[in-house]
């Protein structure tokens, strides 16, 4: 409700220079803003990631990268609630059927939709499953055949930022491998990651597990996860890494 506009940090140095630069002259710093209505890039960008996006490393567990994958999530119409302004102000009085929101409240429904499409043309697949075809699938180049770029820099974007990349749901329903992983992974996992008995039975309830029996040879990263990121020690290092992969394409029969 408040006319302004907004700026990326590239520009944010040179417009506290100018004002400085005003300051220091005595004179007052002026600005000014002209609407060139709607413009159309001939060449489309998209998609970015967000200035908002939620972004990596993962500090709790590093050896898993996160994010998993990026998703639409910026300007999205969608239907909306009568009951509020679309501002969210108490003083809008305005009602309208449909709104443009942006955040992962609407990245979410997207991946979530495409969960729900991946799992009704494959009912037998796991959620991991899921989540490896959607990972492997994904794409990271711009409209333009560019790499995808951050909003918030300008520069090209890092997996610390958009993960695996952008999903792409028809590529989604055929992956042809996937890294699928079972209930007694995630027990590995945990124990990997050194948690105490009583911390393990927040997860798995009356279940008891040994995690001496457990641990995952390499750490968390043995996870049978879509990606994984490595954290060395020193730079003489060497750590190793295993992935199980589960064909769930067409069967190839040599001849």
């Amino acid at each position: 409700m408040i006319p302004g506009a907004k700026v990326t940090d590239n520009n944010v140095g040179g417009i506290v220079d100018y004002i400085l630069e005003q300051n220091k002259a005595q004179q007052k710093p002026v600005a000014s803003l002209a609407f060139k209505g709607t413009v159309i890039s001939a060449s489309p960008s998209a998609p970015k990631v967000a200035s908002f996006s939620s972004r990596g490393p993962n500090l709790i567990t590093p050896e898993i990268l996160k994010p998993d994958v990026i998703a639409p999530g910026v300007k999205i119409l969608a239907a909306w609630t009568g009951d509020a302004s679309p501002s969210g102000l108490e003083f809008d009085q305005r009602r309208v059927k449909f709104n443009f929101i942006s955040g992962t409240s609407m990245a979410c429904p997207h991946v979530s939709g495409i969960a729900a499409m991946l799992r009704a043309a494959h009912p037998k697949w796991t959620p991991a499953a899921v989540k490896s075809a959607l990972m492997t699938t994904a794409y990271n180049s711009d409209k333009a055949g560019k790499p995808i770029t951050d909003q918030a820099t300008g520069e090209v974007s890092t997996p610390f930022k958009h993960g695996a990349g952008h999903v792409d749901p028809n590529k989604a329903s055929h992956p042809g491998l996937v890294y699928d992983i079972q209930p007694s992974d995630y027990d590995a996992f945990l124990c990997s990651m050194g948690h105490s008995q009583k911390q393990m039975s927040l997860f798995t309830k009356d279940r008891k597990v040994d995690c001496e029996l457990h641990k995952l040879s390499a750490g968390p990263g043995d996870l049978n996860y879509p990606s994984f990121s490595v954290v060395f020690k020193s730079f003489n290092n060497s750590i190793t890494y295993k992935r199980v992969v589960t064909n769930v394409g067409s069967l190839l029969v040599a001849t």
